[in-house]
């Protein structure tokens, strides 16, 4: 009965519409898939082409910034160059005219130009004029007044000076500031040093002549008074003499070792400025 049922209910054409429908679906599934798939897969490409022309922009970007800095740092050391030479020429010394110019100052600045403007014909030829002239070694601004007397030490180590306002200094080349001494009662008319340089002498309008030992600072001792300003101080050839002559019209031997007893030459009729001792 059950075979005769589903032989009556077995419709060949019910059976064919059945299988179209399932393969109508399949095939509109598979067409899903693939539709997907391809959306998927040029969605992907879209990504990378996008990432890859943002890439490449900021690239370009960042190579634009680049060449638009160095642009501007060759723009300002133009200028740099440009003002340096400008300030130079007020400076440069002037034909034709006695120069009391430091010329330092001048040669400083063509130094600190660093760009194409050294291959100039301006720079070159402002170059060897300068180099042309005395350059100083060193600007030493400790004094408040004007300098008077000047020694170098035996060595070459350190400059000693005297100013108007009666101050010695010892400057030390490579330090920045002098060490001040002691002071005189008025200006410094003369300073000089003993062969070894382990003694200073220094004279002044105070009438005196005083000794200090560059070995060990301290207090300064008065080897000789004149009756008026002392004008000159040397030193024998051994260091163990001095001359001092002033105003009073007289010259003194100073013996500088021991309790040596000190001379005074009397003749003069006039100041004595200058005084030396025979070999």
């Amino acid at each position: 009965m059950r075979t005769l049922l589903a032989a009556l209910t077995d419709d060949p054409s019910l059976r064919r519409r059945r299988r179209l429908r399932a393969a109508a679906i399949a095939g509109t599934v598979t067409a899903l898939v693939a539709a997907s798939t391809w959306f998927s897969a040029d969605a992907i490409a879209h990504g990378r082409r996008q990432r890859y022309w943002s890439s490449l922009t900021n690239q370009l970007l960042e190579i634009e910034r680049e060449r638009g800095l160095l642009q501007l740092a060759a723009d300002a050391l133009r200028a740099r160059d440009a003002n340096l030479m400008s300030v130079y020429r007020s400076y440069r010394p002037k034909d034709g005219v006695v120069d009391h110019e430091d010329p330092t100052v001048a040669a400083a600045l063509l130094r600190e130009v660093k760009g194409s403007m050294r291959d100039s014909e301006a720079w070159i030829s402002a170059a060897n004029e300068i180099l042309g002239r005395p350059i100083s070694y060193a600007v030493l601004e400790d004094h408040r007044a004007t300098i008077t007397a000047l020694v170098f030490a035996p060595d070459g180590r350190s400059l000693y000076s005297g100013a108007e306002d009666g101050e010695v200094r010892r400057w030390r080349f490579g330090e920045r500031h002098a060490e001040l001494i002691y002071e005189h009662g008025g200006q410094i008319t003369a300073l000089v040093l003993t062969p070894d340089g382990r003694t200073l002498l220094s004279s002044g309008k105070d009438q005196k002549v005083r000794r200090w030992s560059t070995d060990s600072p301290g207090p300064s001792k008065v080897i000789a008074a004149h009756e008026g300003e002392v004008t000159t101080v040397v030193v024998d050839h051994q260091g163990l003499r001095a001359l001092s002559g002033g105003k009073d019209k007289l010259a003194r031997i100073i013996g500088l070792e021991g309790d040596a007893p000190s001379r005074v030459l009397a003749g003069h009729r006039g100041t004595v400025f200058a005084g030396a001792f025979s070999p």
